[in-house]
């Protein structure tokens, strides 16, 4: 992957992966166990594929030109942004992810309970790390950006983190009590296949939580069709390369692709104003409204929100 930061002489406590995490991990490409090999990991009683540790962070993607182009300049993205990305949007209460975060963190209080394992893909800066950690919960954070984990791992020390891509997460099948990925799959590909690793992943009669951008959203039409096209074309003028583009799904479409990964729906929660994009949606009026998550709107009006959350759980065998 792009942007991993550069080599330092290596020691035992900047590359040591800590035997808990590795007893969750497998292999992305022989679906087998990992095993230590000096500063790399390997496939258990295999020399290759070599994966390599960073900072104790194991980067476990699969080979180079398997990782889409979207991803990769997401990656790019985040070697400037990850320092203050936590803080500029989970800190400041009129922030939509600070919103979607409130009602996340309602789900996992009423699911998690001590000693559960949770893992957050796309976790960013680790978001959700000091919740699950007050709720004496193991937790895994899972993210395309080595620069996110680093990030995290300043502000949580001890945090448990893979870079990996949700498309082909290298964790062992029905291991979590709860998987979060929020904020995450809109800017994924293979959104398909990333819905059914997170059901693989999640123990049977375990929760999975997943956000989707709204394709039902007039805001999001215009944002997506007028607004980010502008700023890429602005982008591409300045010599940027970090272009990326957010994927809208409607709700019955993220619906049938939570059930055929075998997912049973429990709840479907809209968040965010949905009608009215930007510039309009900066002024302070209408930003309260966009991230008042405790009065949404009516029945049908809720249906147009920017975003949508849907609680799944894995069906048992």
């Amino acid at each position: 992957m792009d942007s991993l930061p550069p080599k330092e002489p290596r020691s035992t406590t900047q590359e040591q992966i800590s035997p808990s995490l590795l007893s969750v991990l497998r292999c992305p490409a022989t679906h087998g166990t990992l095993a230590a090999a000096g500063f790399e990991l390997v496939p258990e009683g295999r020399t290759k594929p070599r994966y390599r540790v960073v900072h104790g962070i194991p980067l476990l993607f699969l080979e180079r030109g398997t990782v889409p182009e979207q991803e990769r300049q997401i990656v790019r993205a985040f070697t400037t942004r990850s320092v203050s990305y936590y803080s500029d949007n989970y800190s400041a209460p009129t922030s939509e992810r600070a919103a979607r975060y409130r009602l996340v963190e309602r789900i996992a209080r009423s699911i998690v309970e001590p000693g559960m394992l949770v893992a957050d893909i796309g976790a960013g800066p680790g978001v959700f790390a000091e919740l699950v950690g007050g709720l004496d919960a193991g937790y895994v954070a899972v993210d395309l950006s080595i620069d996110n984990l680093l990030a995290a791992q300043k502000r949580v020390p001890g945090l448990h983190a893979v870079a990996a891509t949700a498309t082909s997460l290298p964790l062992r099948d029905a291991l979590f009590d709860l998987v979060l990925a929020t904020g995450c799959l809109e800017y994924i590909e293979g959104q398909q296949l990333a819905i059914d690793e997170l059901l693989r992943v999640a123990k049977p009669g375990g929760y999975v939580v997943v956000s989707f951008a709204n394709a039902l959203s007039p805001r999001r039409w215009w944002d997506e069709g007028v607004v980010h096209p502008l700023r890429r074309v602005v982008k591409r003028c300045m010599g940027k390369d970090d272009i990326y583009v957010r994927r809208l799904t409607r709700p019955a479409g993220a619906i049938h692709g939570v059930r055929r990964a075998g997912g049973e729906i429990r709840s479907i929660c809209y968040l965010g104003q949905g009608l009215v994009g930007y510039p309009l949606s900066t002024f302070p009026y209408v930003r309260r409204r966009t991230v008042d998550a405790e009065r949404p709107p009516g029945p049908r009006l809720a249906k147009l929100a920017a975003e949508f959350v849907i609680v799944a759980r894995r069906a048992a065998p």
